[in-house]
């Protein structure tokens, strides 16, 4: 007697969890599909409610490595941005590109037929001396600061000196 008595209420909860299915199946969002299966499974039992746990921690887990990816991606667009501009500098810009100044290695300095200096950048520019004035020794490796001047011109400041240079860009 008691087994027949148990009887309709399991066939009971199974019509109730088979609504449920078909309740879940029937949603046409899959965020709120996978949703509903998620919290019909922590219904089933303890061993439901321990992969629904597992899942959400991977889930949180997968987004901070992807919200970590996004920022890496942001920053190497910002730094290859930035040479850019530096790569540019002394060329037609528009204002958004405009630097005044850029740090600069000096790699190598040779001299022209007329006595001006020509530049060597750590970049690849190349830069030459526009009035051949003497200039103080300059060593391989020296940092200097280009900057923009008045009127479209440049010049390059080396350091420890308060000496500005007027360059103009040959490459």
């Amino acid at each position: 007697v008691l087994l027949v008595s148990l009887t309709p209420l399991a066939v009971s909860a199974q019509t109730v969890g088979n609504a449920a299915l078909l309740g879940c199946a029937a949603k046409v969002d899959d965020a709120e599909r996978l949703t509903c299966y998620d919290s019909l499974a922590r219904g089933v039992s303890a061993e439901g409610r321990a992969i629904a746990d597992r899942r959400d921690d991977m889930r949180k887990v997968q987004a901070e490595a992807a919200a970590t990816k996004a920022e890496l991606a942001r920053q190497a667009a910002e730094a290859a941005a930035e040479a850019a501009k530096r790569d540019s500098f002394g060329r037609a810009q528009t204002a958004d590109e405009r630097l005044d100044e850029v740090p600069v290695k000096i790699t190598e300095v040779m001299f022209d037929k007329g006595r001006r200096a020509v530049f060597m950048l750590d970049n690849g520019q190349i830069w030459r001396q526009i009035e051949p004035f003497p200039l103080p020794p300059i060593k391989d490796n020296s940092s200097a600061t280009l900057k923009r001047g008045a009127l479209g011109s440049y010049r390059i400041k080396l350091e420890g000196t308060n000496r500005n240079i007027p360059v103009i860009r040959n490459r």
